[in-house]
């Protein structure tokens, strides 16, 4: 974003003014006046508009949606982001709220909400704000200049960039959170727990897949924040990080679940894409490509096939189809860049839901895809080489169907599934993977 000159500045100062007196008038009500404290001539940027509409989110989320009867709001002016909003609402409440929000976010130190009664007065906080290098009174280091330019950037800057990571933190962990509960809640998915049956896990229900998925929560958290910590180290130094949480989060897993494996696959996977997303992640340009992230964890991944593969002691499920067949499974899968994602269900479900059907049913046709493309180990550890080959010509021969397909084909796969103790776990984890990685371009856009 290109510098603000003095008279832009001045200029945007007189037009809120005008804009202000104008919306007053019109609405009588007392008015919130929402800019950012960016000092420099630099006002606007990408991370400025993100901490601006972060900050504007908090006083949606705080005011009664029926009480702000008028909005203005710009975000791209040179001069800065800036909304007006017209509520009808006590003024002093209101100012009450706009310093709670300033002073309790991690970005409300630079947030300037104003509060405009009806007599175009400006109520003042009850009390004043701190220097943001130094803690003293902030009006007296601004008029004396006591902290150059350079140096107030460089704190803003800092603040920003931290506030938006932590709340990009949070919400993406909770995205892939909630990608698990809506894989374990498509239904119907072959041998799988759904909310039709157990499928061919007599050890499983969805309650018990939910209650791990919100177990995992922090750990999907951390392992961003180690991406981040470990942006301008070794990929080796950045794996070793996320193994260790990720051993923790198998420990929790099997406590809350009673000794079931419910999302071991998940763990490796979330946590590879997730150390991937801190790694890659940049306050001004926080929105890494699918293929950015893919890429990222193929170089993890394969830090995992030189250290579990090299020479497999054939102690896991995964390392003794591998021995055996040289299925590698899911360090396969990320190694390979997550290309049965990439080239596969991703944009199956995103044609899908733009065709107009629902979440559900892209979801399941999605996974018959997956199950048709994959050597999935769950398949094999379950069947060997006729159950892996039985379910992936199973879901080939629905999906050469010439008539639409139904629900009822599923089901009746389903039954089958079961009744030849088969599943495809590792296609219900990729199909987690799918629903996270469409979420997060949501997000983000």
């Amino acid at each position: 974003m290109a510098e603000a000159t003095l008279s832009e500045i001045l200029a945007a100062r007189e037009n809120r003014a005008r804009l202000q007196t104008e919306i007053s008038n019109k609405y009588r009500t007392p008015l919130i006046s929402f800019t950012m404290n960016i000092a420099g001539p630099i006002k606007n940027s990408p991370l400025i508009a993100r901490a601006f509409k972060i900050g504007l989110a908090r006083l949606d989320a705080a005011i009664d949606e029926e009480k702000i009867l008028f909005r203005h709001v710009e975000i791209k002016n040179s001069t800065g982001p800036c909304a007006i909003l017209a509520v009808n609402e006590d003024p002093v409440l209101l100012k009450e709220l706009c310093v709670n929000t300033e002073d309790g976010d991690s970005l409300g130190r630079l947030f300037d909400m104003d509060v405009i009664n009806e007599s175009l007065e400006r109520l003042s906080r009850p009390t004043e704000r701190g220097c943001i290098i130094c803690g003293a009174s902030g009006r007296a280091c601004a008029a004396g200049r006591v902290h150059p330019t350079t140096e107030l950037q460089t704190a803003m800057n800092g603040i920003m960039s931290k506030g938006v990571f932590e709340i990009d933190s949070a919400r993406i962990a909770a995205l892939a959170t909630e990608s698990l509960i809506k894989e374990v809640r498509t239904t119907p998915k072959p041998g799988l727990v759904d909310l039709r049956n157990n499928g061919s896990h007599r050890d499983m229900t969805p309650l018990l897949f939910e209650k791990s998925a919100l177990a995992l929560q922090e750990y999907f958290f951390k392992c961003i924040q180690a991406g981040k910590k470990n942006a301008a180290s070794p990929y080796g130094d950045l794996f070793s990080e996320l193994r260790k949480e990720g051993l923790v989060a198998e420990r929790l897993m099997y406590k809350v679940t009673g000794g079931a494996n419910t999302h071991k696959g998940a763990i490796f996977s979330f946590g590879l894409l997730l150390g991937s997303i801190g790694r890659l992640w940049n306050p001004d340009n926080p929105t890494p490509s699918a293929n950015a992230i893919f890429s990222e964890a193929a170089r993890l991944a394969n830090i995992a096939i030189e250290a579990d593969f090299s020479s497999p002691a054939g102690l896991t499920s995964g390392e003794r189809i591998y021995v055996k067949r040289g299925i590698k499974g899911v360090r396969g899968e990320a190694a390979s860049g997550f290309s049965s994602v990439r080239d596969i269900s991703l944009p199956a479900y995103r044609n899908l839901r733009e065709s107009g059907l629902n979440h559900n049913d892209s979801g399941v046709i999605t996974l018959i895809h997956l199950i048709s493309k994959i050597d999935d180990t769950t398949a094999y550890s379950r069947g060997g080489e006729a159950g892996l080959a039985f379910v992936k010509e199973y879901a080939m021969s629905i999906l050469q169907e010439k008539k639409p397909l139904r629900m009822t084909r599923i089901e009746a796969m389903d039954d089958e599934f079961i009744k030849r103790n088969l599943s495809a776990g590792g296609a219900a984890d990729l199909l987690a993977v799918t629903y996270f990685m469409a979420d997060l371009e949501d997000y983000f856009r």
